[in-house]
């Protein structure tokens, strides 16, 4: 697993984009140098800490190893391709929020939809702008239920703690 810190040149107006309220942290696998500098890069910009990994079975060992809000890859990969890292992934029920960004989108993969849910597809060339967007977006929505399991969990041991008070149980 590597970080990459490319010095390519970036967009200026990918700087216009709202900060992340909360930045999570995003696996970028890609197989092209390139893509995933500049990707990598653009999402350091903007506040989000990422790391990267060239293929997907050293995208799997990152997975493994780290705590991730969201996945971003490619598909036509040396070791193991994108939607067999998805499989693998969901097998293993790792419900992360992914991204497939490829310039040959397997649209014929049965299971595709079910792969990325929750999650994007996005074919090559991409723009920026769409990705941060795609990117804020999941990122949000999969906080949000772990928001209200943390609510819920608050009241239902709020609710706890006051019948045992009332009931004079073990508080």
């Amino acid at each position: 697993m590597n970080n990459f810190n490319s010095h390519a040149p970036v967009a200026s107006s990918a700087s216009s984009f709202n900060k992340p309220v909360e930045c999570g942290r995003i696996l970028v696998i890609d197989d092209d140098f390139w893509i995933k500098s500049v990707v990598i890069e653009m999402l350091n910009q903007q506040g989000f800490q990422v790391e990267g990994a060239d293929d997907g079975e050293a995208g799997w060992e990152a997975l493994s190893a780290g705590n991730f809000d969201l996945l971003i890859t490619d598909q036509d990969m040396p070791r193991l391709c994108g939607l067999d890292l998805l499989r693998r992934m969901r097998a293993a029920q790792l419900d992360l929020p992914a991204i497939l960004i490829s310039g040959c989108v397997p649209w014929d993969a049965d299971d595709l939809g079910k792969l990325f849910t929750p999650g994007a597809i996005m074919e090559k060339p991409f723009s920026f702008p769409k990705l941060l967007k795609n990117v804020q977006n999941l990122l949000i929505e999969a906080k949000q239920p772990r928001e209200t399991a943390r609510v819920r969990q608050t009241i239902f041991d709020s609710d706890h703690l006051v019948a045992a008070r009332y009931l004079g149980v073990g508080v």
